[in-house]
């Protein structure tokens, strides 16, 4: 595709500056040098500093782990109370049943991600990410939920 411009040169070594008539044709070249696609490859490559492998997870290690730190996340504004007490407490507040807020604070069933952004909401982002997080690091959690 050629457009014609007024006379005006470009730096951008992929564009061809041929004259036609008064005026510049620029039309981008077929790209022969290194695309975009690979340089933003190239530099992901660079942060993971060899590091390149596939992750596979592992969905029952990474369910566990999910489950953990929603518990705790729940549990986190009410050091000391019991759970039948916090069950209280989170289900008027999520519009759910108190037995739905006990079997996530005993890990035999999961939240949705809706009932997970309004525990986390009311936590605030810093706390939450904190409270996910842990004192864990990276890698320790990729191979905790990686096969």
């Amino acid at each position: 595709m050629t457009n014609t411009l007024p006379k005006i040169r470009s730096n951008n070594p992929y564009v061809n500056h041929s004259a036609v008539g008064d005026e510049k044709s620029y039309a981008i070249l077929d790209i022969s040098r290194p695309s975009v696609a690979s340089a933003i490859w190239s530099g992901f490559r660079f942060l993971l500093r060899g590091r390149e492998k596939s992750f596979v997870a592992n969905r029952v290690q990474a369910e566990i782990f999910a489950r953990e730190r929603f518990r705790a996340l729940l549990r986190a504004p009410f050091p000391g109370v019991s759970d039948r007490e916090i069950a209280d407490l989170w289900a008027a507040k999520l519009n759910v049943s108190e037995r739905t807020v006990q079997n996530w604070l005993a890990m035999t069933s999961s939240a949705s991600i809706t009932d997970m952004t309004i525990v986390g909401a009311t936590h605030g982002i810093w706390q939450t990410a904190a409270i996910f997080v842990g004192d864990d690091k990276r890698d320790e959690v990729m191979a905790r939920i990686g096969r």
